[in-house]
C-alpha cells in the first residue's frame, strides 16, 4: 500500500507540474513566473478549473482520474524537454515528499466535511440541494473538488490531502529559490521576507492536520505579498517589465478566492499596483484579453455556481443572495442567517453544547474565549471509569454521543466552558480508516446521542466493542 501511495505521489506531482507548464505556455508568462514552484502552484490552479469543469457532466472517477493524471503527464514529458530541470528542485521536492509522506495525518474537519464533500464529486456529478442534507455540504471549495481527482485504485481516499501537500511543496520551493536567486534587485527585503515565509511553513505547516481550506489560500496571499512589494518598491513601475507579475498576482488572488470567498479582500493589492502603474489602459487590455479573462473569470464563475448549486445562494451564506421562493432545494432565509450568526460567533469562540448555540444573534458580540477542550483516552475502560467518577460526584455530561468514530461525553463548567471526554471506537486503525467508506458514515456523519449508563451496562455486560459503537443504517 504504501509503495502505491509513494508511486501516485510521484506521479501526481509530475502531472500537475505538467499542467503548469501548459497554463504559462497557454498565457505565454515569464520573468517571476518561470519559477518552478510558481509552475507547480498554476498547475494546482489549471486542475481546479478542469476538475471543476469535468463535474458538472461526470464524476471523477478511476477512469477520469486516470486520464487526468496521464495527460499532465505527457504534458510534463513535452514541455521539460524545452527546459533545463533544476536538480535543486528534484532534491526538494523529494525530501518534502518524503517528510510529508512520513508524518502525514488529517485536518480535524477532515472527516466532518472535506472527505464527505470530495466524495460526492467522486461518486456523481453536479447535485442540486445538497446543502440541506447536512452541515458540511453547504460549504464549497476548489480545495475538494482537487481531492476529488486524486482518487486513484488501490488507494481510496488516502490520496485526498495531496493536493495540500502540493501547496507545502512548491511554496516551499518558490521561497527557496528567491532565497538563493543571485538576480534578486530588491535582496534584502525578498530574502528576509521569504526566509520569514518559509519558516513559517516548514514550523507551522509541515503536517497536514495543519491544513483545512483556508491555509492553502494563505500560502497563495504571501506569494502574492512578495511579488507585489518588489513591485511597489520601484520607484518608476514599468507596464512592460511588471504584466507578467501583475496577471501572476491577479491568478493567485482568484485561485484563493475559489478556496475560500473572504480571500476577495486581497483584491485591494492589485487594485493599488493599478492606480500606481501609469500605463492603467495597458492594463485593462491585459485584464481583457480573451485568454487571461478566461482564465480569471472562471473560477470565480464556479465558486458562485457551486454556492447556488449547493444552497441556494449565489454567495452563501449571505442571505440577500438566496432564492428560497424561487428553487424548492434552496435554504430558507431563516436557516441562512441563522447559520450565518453561527459563524460569527464561531469565529469568535462562542460556547454551547455540541457547538450548538442559542440565540445566536443576541450572543454574536459576546463571549470570547475556548470553545472546549477534547480530552482523549486510550480506550474505553478508561472513558467509563471517567464518567463513574464524574457521576459519584454529581458532575453529569450535558451531551452523549456515538460518533461513529468515537465515544464523546461532553461536560461543562458554571461558567460554560466545555470539556469533552472522548476515545476512538475502533481498536484497529484499519477498521477506523474503513469506518468512512460505510453508507452508515455517509449517510450520518455526526453520529447519534446515547444513554451513558445504558452503553455503558452493555459494555460490561460482554457487549463487543465492535458491536456497541454501531450505528443503526
Amino acid at each position: 500500500m504504501k509503495i502505491i501511495f509513494f508511486f501516485y505521489l510521484i506521479l501526481s506531482t509530475l502531472s500537475v507540474i505538467g499542467f503548469g507548464f501548459f497554463l504559462n505556455n497557454f498565457l505565454n508568462l515569464k520573468n517571476e513566473s518561470s519559477n518552478l514552484g510558481l509552475i507547480g502552484i498554476f498547475g494546482l490552479f489549471l486542475l481546479s478549473l478542469i476538475s471543476s469543469f469535468t463535474h458538472l457532466f461526470l464524476s471523477h472517477s478511476y477512469t477520469h482520474n486516470i486520464i487526468v493524471l496521464l495527460v499532465g503527464i505527457c504534458l510534463f514529458i513535452f514541455f521539460i524537454q524545452k527546459k533545463k530541470f533544476d536538480l535543486k528542485f528534484i532534491f526538494t521536492c523529494f525530501i518534502l515528499l518524503l517528510s510529508g509522506f512520513l508524518i502525514a495525518k488529517n485536518n480535524e474537519d477532515f472527516p466532518y466535511y472535506h472527505l464527505p464533500n470530495s466524495l460526492q464529486f467522486v461518486e456523481q456529478k453536479i447535485q442540486f440541494g445538497l446543502g440541506n442534507l447536512n452541515h458540511g455540504f453547504k460549504h464549497s471549495s476548489s480545495i475538494f473538488l482537487l481531492n476529488s481527482i486524486f482518487y486513484f485504485p488501490k488507494t481510496i481516499y488516502y490520496l485526498f490531502n495531496i493536493p495540500n501537500f502540493l501547496f507545502l511543496v512548491f511554496s516551499v520551493y518558490y521561497f527557496l529559490s528567491k532565497i538563493f536567486e543571485k538576480k534578486t534587485k530588491f535582496i534584502n527585503f525578498s530574502k528576509i521576507f521569504c526566509i520569514f515565509s518559509g519558516l513559517i511553513l516548514l514550523t507551522k505547516f509541515s503536517r497536514l492536520a495543519e491544513y483545512g481550506t483556508d491555509i492553502a489560500g494563505q500560502i497563495l496571499i504571501l506569494i502574492v505579498i512578495l511579488i507585489a512589494s518588489n513591485m511597489l518598491i520601484k520607484k518608476d513601475i514599468s507596464f512592460e517589465n511588471e504584466k507578467n507579475e501583475y496577471l501572476t498576482i491577479l491568478i493567485l488572488i482568484v485561485f484563493s478566492i475559489s478556496m475560500k470567498v473572504y480571500f476577495m479582500i486581497y483584491l485591494v493589492i492589485p487594485t493599488y499596483i493599478f492606480f500606481k502603474v501609469r500605463a492603467k489602459k495597458k492594463i485593462l487590455r491585459l485584464i481583457f484579453d480573451y485568454k487571461n479573462f478566461l482564465i480569471l473569470t472562471t473560477p470565480i464563475f464556479f465558486v458562485i455556481f457551486f454556492n447556488f448549486s449547493a444552497t441556494g445562494c449565489l454567495v452563501y451564506p449571505v442571505s440577500l443572495t438566496c432564492f428560497p421562493d424561487i428553487f424548492d432545494w434552496s435554504l430558507s432565509i431563516n436557516t441562512v442567517e441563522t447559520l450565518n450568526s453561527h459563524y460569527e460567533l464561531w469565529a469568535k469562540a462562542g460556547r454551547g453544547p455540541n457547538f450548538e448555540v442559542d440565540n445566536t444573534k443576541s450572543q454574536a458580540d459576546k463571549d470570547p474565549g475556548l470553545h472546549h477542550f477534547q480530552l482523549a483516552h486510550g480506550n474505553f475502560e478508561e472513558l467509563f471509569l471517567r464518567y463513574d467518577y464524574l457521576k459519584a460526584r454529581g458532575i453529569m455530561p450535558v451531551q452523549k454521543w456515538n460518533h461513529g468514530v468515537m465515544t464523546s461525553f461532553y461536560y461543562e463548567d458554571p461558567d460554560g466552558n466545555q470539556a469533552e471526554m472522548t476515545c476512538m471506537n475502533f481498536l484497529k486503525e484499519e477498521d477506523f480508516r474503513a469506518y468512512f467508506e460505510t453508507d452508515t458514515y455517509k449517510n450520518n456523519i455526526s453520529g447519534i446521542p446515547i444513554d451513558p449508563d445504558e452503553y455503558i451496562s452493555r459494555y460490561r455486560a460482554g457487549i463487543p466493542q465492535e458491536e456497541l459503537v454501531k450505528i443503526p443504517s
